[in-house]
Parts: structure tokens; sequence; C-alpha cells
């Protein structure tokens, strides 16, 4: 009897341990491209294609358009007049859930700098199947975008990058001086993760 309540515990105990949540989950090492965006200069202008991360193309952009803030003003005034980010909503748009992971973490400021210039860029992310890219990197510190799915997925728009990496401080930082990481799942095959990053 002794040997059979033995047996039966090492085996709830081994079951336990396979099915419990782990906090020490690392972000899977990839190999990241920078971002491939499709923009305009000017309101109703062509598009032209840039390589980079979010501010290396917002610092382009400018260097080619000097009044693109001023030309886009209009247009980035009622977006942000009906865009507003609150997890409820971000949850509608596309459902998602977020896990917060040990490694190097990233900066709060430079996170939430990152989701500055997502929301000041206009056009759609484009991504291959089974790709990821570098979308912002500033201060060692990034937001990832990878598309999981077998087939090319394209966003309406930035801000649900920008939703995700706000998911992520919502989620994952206990305090804006401590470095934090995280990733943030979607239910159609795509993520976002927010990490440490050489910039």
């Amino acid at each position: 009897m002794h040997r059979l309540i033995v047996f039966m515990l090492m085996v709830l105990l081994a079951f336990m341990a396979s099915g419990a949540p782990t906090s020490s989950l690392e972000i899977p090492e990839t190999i990241v491209t920078d971002m491939t965006w499709d923009l305009q200069l000017y309101p109703g202008g062509p598009n032209i294609t840039l390589t980079g991360t979010a501010e290396k193309v917002y610092a382009k952009i400018t260097e080619l358009n000097p009044n693109y803030d001023q030309d886009w003003e209009e247009d980035l005034t009622l977006e942000s007049d009906t865009y507003i980010f609150t997890p409820d909503a971000a949850t509608e748009r596309v459902p998602y859930w977020v896990s917060c992971v040990r490694g190097k973490g990233a900066r709060w400021s430079q996170v939430n700098e990152g989701i500055q210039f997502l929301h000041k860029l206009r056009g759609q992310p484009h991504l291959g199947p089974h790709q990821c890219a570098r979308v912002t990197c500033s201060g060692d510190s990034g937001i990832h975008w990878c598309n999981d799915a077998n087939y090319p997925r394209t966003l309406l728009s930035w801000n649900y990058i920008a939703d995700a990496a706000a998911a992520v401080i919502m989620e994952c930082m206990d305090s804006h001086l401590v470095p934090f990481s995280g990733n943030v799942f979607h239910d159609d095959n795509w993520r976002a993760i927010v990490k440490g990053d050489k910039c």
C-alpha cells in the first residue's frame, strides 16, 4: 500500500509539472531583418519603399519631405481623435494573449518612443509567411513583428503592432525603471515581441 501511494504521488507530481506554465519561458531567438515600408511622402503621392526601423524610416522621410508631419497633420489628428488604445478595444480587433518572459529586457521609455513612431507612419505592415522583422529599435530596446502563418499577411495599420507593444507594457512592466520583455500572440497567427535588442 505504501509503495502504491508513493507511486501515485509521483505520477501526480509529474502530471502537475508537465502541465504547469513556466515563468522562465525565453523569447525564441530568431533571425530578424529590418522592416520594409511602402509609404507616401505626402497625401496622394506615389508610394516609395524604404528599409529599416521606424526611427530610421521616419528620419529619412522627414529628410525627403521636411513638411511630412504638417502634410499629414489632419489625417493624424482625425485618427488620434478616434483611436484610443484600451485592452478591451484591442482584444475586439484581434484577440490576443501576453506572455511575459525572462531575458534581456527593454526599457519603457524607448518602447513607448517606438510606439509613438508607429502612430506617426502611414501605410500598412506587410510580411511574408514565417517571417519576422524588427519594426522599431532605439536605446537597445526593440519591437519585432512576426507572421507565423503559411501565407503573406497585411495589417490594416501600424496601430495593431503599437497595440501589441502597449499590451506588453501593461502586462509585463513592474516599474518604469526595470527592463521587461514579452510576447503578444494573436489568434490569427501573428505576434509581436518586445525585448532588449542591439540597435
